[in-house]
């Protein structure tokens, strides 16, 4: 899925994320709160004419370097846990 391997707890951050951001009332179904923050992303990458990393110079070949940076410490503040593994997969989709 789009939202990853987020598992149920992090799907429900990710839910109350699209609520808040949407304008919606906390009452909004988990799905209907996702789709609307996945149409909400969308749009802002759109918007923003936001550049695929591709576009950016970014190649397969240099996810080693980029994933070697990453600790502990700056996924803290992500809403669900990424394994290096999600982190290539991420990558992979955004060329």
């Amino acid at each position: 899925s789009a939202l990853g391997p987020a598992g149920a707890a992090g799907r429900a951050r990710y839910a109350r994320a699209g609520q808040l951001l949407a304008g919606l009332p906390v009452s909004t179904e988990e799905p209907t709160a996702l789709a609307a923050l996945l149409d909400l992303l969308s749009g802002w990458t759109a918007n923003l004419a936001t550049p695929r990393l591709a576009e950016l110079g970014l190649t397969a070949e240099g996810f080693g370097v980029l994933l070697e940076g990453v600790s502990a410490n700056s996924m803290a503040g992500n809403p669900v846990d990424l394994t290096r593994e999600d982190l290539r997969a991420i990558l992979e989709a955004s060329l």
